[in-house]
């Protein structure tokens, strides 16, 4: 009996390209709920980095934020297997919220991968919701493994 085919979610980049916030969001990564990926605690995002804490672009790939210096790196924190989500089966939900302090977190959207995306590339989504635009890039590639046959 064969198992259902398997499919690996790679996120590869989170680009803003409107911060809800004046001073800059601090959004986060959730997958099925789990949290993946946070903005540095001080840091926040926003469309053009100009000053210190402040960065544009996320590369999960590479591990590096785009800061108002350039390409600065995640350092000793950087495990690109966090960024790697392999064995998925059905539809992997990816959320991107923005931390408040004083109020409930805020929703900018939801994007849901599956095995129907396998050879689309990289793939493009636009969070737009509660008054910000980002933009997540990332591709889903089959687990070849999942398709041994088992006698």
């Amino acid at each position: 009996m064969n198992a259902p085919a398997t499919f690996t979610v790679h996120l590869l980049r989170l680009e803003c390209l409107r911060s809800q916030e004046l001073d800059g969001d601090e959004p986060y990564l959730l997958i099925h709920n789990e949290l993946v990926w946070s903005t540095p605690r001080g840091d926040h995002m926003v469309r053009a980095a100009t000053k210190p804490g402040q960065f544009s672009v996320v590369d999960f790939s590479e591990g590096r934020r785009l800061m108002h210096t350039g390409w600065s790196t995640f350092g000793a924190v950087y495990d690109p297997s966090l960024y790697r989500l392999p064995k998925q089966t059905g539809f992997v939900e990816i959320r991107l919220m923005e931390a408040d302090r004083l109020t409930s977190d805020d929703h900018f959207g939801l994007a849901v991968a599956s095995l129907t995306d396998v050879g689309r590339g990289d793939i493009q989504v636009n969070f737009t919701e509660d008054g910000a635009e980002y933009l997540l890039v990332y591709r889903v590639e089959l687990d070849e493994s999942s398709l041994t046959v088992t006698p």
